[in-house]
């Protein structure tokens, strides 16, 4: 697609083997995985560190029955489960395995598992702590939208599920501290900004000691949080009072944010019939990230697109 935007009277034959595309995608799911790893196990390090070592754990997690019912379930996270390395989506999977849900109508029972659709961890403090920090949830976007944030990210198109740029379509992982209040908020941002784990705090939770593990690099600092590198993976951290986040959650808002999405989707959708450039990459990276389809890619009338067995 960048080489028919460049040489617009030019056509080119793009092609790939079963093989290379099989191993990109699982390539690209591996990354995604042990990113959302990753952040869970920054925002059990950070419970730990402003809880000093007060706090509960929990697994939250969406799911929905091919009947369309959606439901949440909440399951409590044993200190033992969280010693081989906090790990969101595998207790959530573990959490769902034996739930069924009844889609039959007329009263005939017709049991069926849900699927997952997006799930989160949650760090609790049980005492006050002198940050007044009361939450931490670690949550990724789901995987479903990793090609539409590379698309996002090649275009230069903002997510509008948020406020600030450091908060954008780049950060597929984000960190939600929760906080007394403004006062305390401001002081949890300039602590995250520099703040160094120790030796100890890595060993306790089964962290390879290294420098690259002790610090998180700042890529960038706003008023309402931090985008940071850690082990590789690039995360966003966003520091909320308690008020602000009860006003986030609150049903108006969350159909306002509904409808901004809805608004980009509408925008994208009709860039694409604008745009053949901008409508076959898009089509290219949802056939690339989230198909299982092997021999029927999309295709443009410059670009042609093959896979070979």
């Amino acid at each position: 697609a960048t080489f028919s935007a460049r040489y617009p009277d030019g056509h080119y034959d793009l092609s790939f083997t079963v093989g290379e595309l099989s191993a990109a995608r699982a390539e690209i799911a591996r990354e995604y995985h042990a990113g959302e790893k990753t952040m869970a196990i920054l925002t059990h390090l950070l419970a730990n560190r402003f809880s000093e070592g007060a706090y509960e754990c929990h697994s939250k997690l969406r799911a929905k029955a091919d009947s369309g019912q959606e439901f949440t379930l909440v399951e409590s996270v044993a200190a033992k489960d969280l010693e081989g390395g906090a790990d969101s989506l595998a207790f959530a999977t573990k959490h769902l395995h034996d739930v069924l849900v009844n889609t039959g109508t007329n009263g005939e029972a017709t049991w069926g598992k849900p699927r997952m659709v997006d799930h989160s961890i949650e760090f609790e403090s049980k005492e006050s702590n002198p940050m007044a920090v009361h939450r931490l949830i670690g949550k990724a976007r789901p995987y479903k939208d990793l090609w539409k944030m590379v698309s996002d990210s090649i275009f230069g198109i903002d997510h509008p599920d948020v406020d600030k740029p450091e908060f954008g379509h780049t950060n597929m992982f984000k960190i939600k501290v929760l906080v007394e209040d403004d006062y305390h908020r401001i002081g949890v941002l300039k602590y995250l900004a520099t703040m160094v784990f120790t030796d100890r705090e890595l060993r306790d939770h089964n962290i390879v000691v290294s420098e690259d593990a002790r610090r998180m690099d700042l890529l960038s600092w706003s008023e309402e949080g931090l985008c940071i590198s850690w082990q590789g993976t690039k995360i966003g951290i966003r520091v909320l009072s308690l008020d602000d986040h009860y006003e986030q959650q609150e049903l108006s808002n969350i159909n306002r944010k509904a409808e901004r999405l809805n608004r980009k989707d509408n925008a994208c959708a009709e860039l694409e019939g604008k745009s053949r450039v901008f409508g076959f990459s898009r089509k290219l990276l949802n056939w690339i990230f989230s198909s299982a389809d092997m021999v029927s890619p999309p295709s443009s009338e410059k670009v042609r697109v093959t896979v070979r067995l």
